[in-house]
């Protein structure tokens, strides 16, 4: 247990000074910006403090290893009902690695087009030896995106880091939440992911409408929702019932029975 908790403690280490790399303004001289502001070294703002930072689930590197163990073996045209178990492996993999956000007729369409693809891939010759290299690459691409995509979780705001060589650092208000949804599977259950969706009034980024293999989703969408509420109470929300009590009411007392 010793090792394993050693082992949590330099990966979440880590994946902290990634985000820090990524994340705080670069070194500038201020009134060539701002003559007013002042930035902060270490964090988005002054008046930030990060809550959580994680990675996908590591569950997600597997699909692409299947993909291309699948890939592989529909390349050699298997007969019979062995070629169609491959071919629907494939397919599913494929169709599950395109994003949530696009719709099911999307990644139903990629799918298809991934299978007759590597299909007749052999009677492509040359362009034969790109399917080849593009299933070979799969992985190798899964892991550098899996490695530089980061979700961070503020008191104000929802980030989402992602990008290899162009880093992408969209982000939304936690008061601006309107509707928010945590969903997984037996699947997600036992292994500890889930998908977080999250609707905004704007919802210019189509990245944090789902974000997919969260790691103990459930308990990122509870610190959200938490977020939220304590967010509100800053600025004194309450329900409407509220106004039509004494002022000396406490909505946790019982009242007096007569």
């Amino acid at each position: 247990m010793a090792f394993v908790d050693e082992w949590r403690e330099r990966y979440q280490q880590r994946l902290t000074d990634l985000m820090s790399r990524k994340l705080p303004p670069e070194e500038l001289w201020a009134p060539e910006v701002n003559e007013r502001r002042r930035l902060p070294h270490d964090a988005l703002t002054f008046h930030e403090e990060t809550f959580h930072v994680s990675r996908q689930h590591w569950i997600v590197l597997v699909q692409p290893v299947v993909g291309l163990l699948t890939g592989l073996v529909l390349l050699a045209r298997p007969p019979g009902a062995l070629g169609a178990i491959v071919a629907a492996m494939f397919g599913y993999v494929l169709y599950k690695r395109v994003p949530l956000r696009s719709g099911w007729r999307e990644r139903l369409l990629v799918a298809v087009l991934g299978v007759v693809l590597v299909l007749v891939a052999p009677r492509l010759g040359g362009l034969g030896l790109l399917v080849f290299a593009a299933l070979v690459a799969w992985p190798v691409f899964a892991v550098l995106d899996w490695l530089h995509e980061i979700l961070v979780v503020t008191n104000k705001r929802v980030l989402l880091m992602h990008g290899i060589l162009t880093v992408h650092r969209p982000s939304v208000k936690i008061r601006s939440i309107g509707f928010s949804n945590c969903i997984s599977g037996p699947i997600g259950d036992f292994f500890h992911y889930g998908t977080i969706d999250l609707d905004t009034p704007s919802q210019r980024d189509k990245a944090l409408s789902n974000i997919e293999y969260v790691p103990h989703a459930y308990q990122v969408w509870r610190l959200i929702l938490q977020m939220h509420s304590e967010h509100f109470a800053e600025l004194g929300d309450h329900p409407p019932e509220r106004d039509r009590q004494p002022p000396s009411y406490d909505p946790g007392e019982e009242p007096e029975q007569e």
